[in-house]
């Protein structure tokens, strides 16, 4: 019976030690990948988060570090100009949000709805309205929608209530002035001017009238006829 009671809180021992492990060996990770998004190493950060996604898959705070990465690689993207890469990683980032939206924890479930907001706006933000001008406008207008109807939620959310003003107002901007943005459009669709040159019809030019010649200038073609004239017999 000792044995057996030995052998079971040797058995608690082992398993209460794997778990700290464990737990230290998370920690462990978030803090690395944190170090990695902080010095702008997006990728290996995002690496890791999906590593430690793999084991814990129902952990909101690797679900919301994984938005949060993607995020800010698609901003550090922009800023370079790479803005269709920008795109995706905001695309990516507005679907990792997303599925935080049923966490248990209020607080994650809110800052995550919030980034989900951030990342759809600067997504629509990126559409250039001089080629896709409807498609901008209806995403402007979705994301304001969005807001608005989080800060029906959480009225007192400040960071919600700023991004909504400035999407509001690059909306209004672009109805403001459709047909510029349809001009500039026009313009870019315009085919090159045709700067060929004139075609030279009369490449060589001769004649069977005595002594005469003639001449070819481009498109014209003269008779020239010597004005003096031979002695008679």
């Amino acid at each position: 019976m000792r044995s057996a009671m030995l052998i079971l809180v040797m058995t608690l021992m082992f398993t209460s030690g794997l778990a700290s492990a464990s737990r230290s060996s998370f920690a462990e990770s978030l803090t690395i990948a944190q170090g990695h998004l902080d010095s702008g190493e997006y990728d290996k950060a995002l690496e890791i988060l999906h590593e430690l996604q793999v084991d814990h898959p129902d952990s909101g705070i690797v679900a919301y570090g994984i938005g949060k990465a993607l995020y800010s690689r698609g901003q550090h993207q922009e800023t370079l100009g790479a803005k269709e890469e920008a795109a995706a990683s905001y695309g990516e980032a507005e679907s990792a949000f997303s599925r935080l939206s049923d966490a248990n924890d209020a607080k994650t479930a809110v800052e995550s709805a919030f980034g989900r907001l951030n990342a759809a706006a600067r997504k629509a933000m990126l559409i250039p309205p001089d080629q896709k001008y409807d498609e901008a406008v209806s995403a402007l207008r979705a994301s304001v929608a969005g807001y608005e109807q989080f800060l029906r939620e959480h009225p007192d959310h400040d960071g919600a209530r700023r991004n909504a003003d400035n999407i509001r107002l690059k909306l209004k901007q672009l109805l403001q002035n459709p047909q510029q943005q349809q001009k500039e459009k026009d313009e870019k669709k315009q085919p090159p001017e045709d700067k060929k040159q004139p075609v030279v019809y009369f490449l060589s030019a001769g004649t069977e009238i005595p002594k005469a010649q003639a001449k070819a200038e481009g498109n014209q073609l003269q008779l020239v006829v010597p004005d003096t004239e031979e002695a008679k017999p």
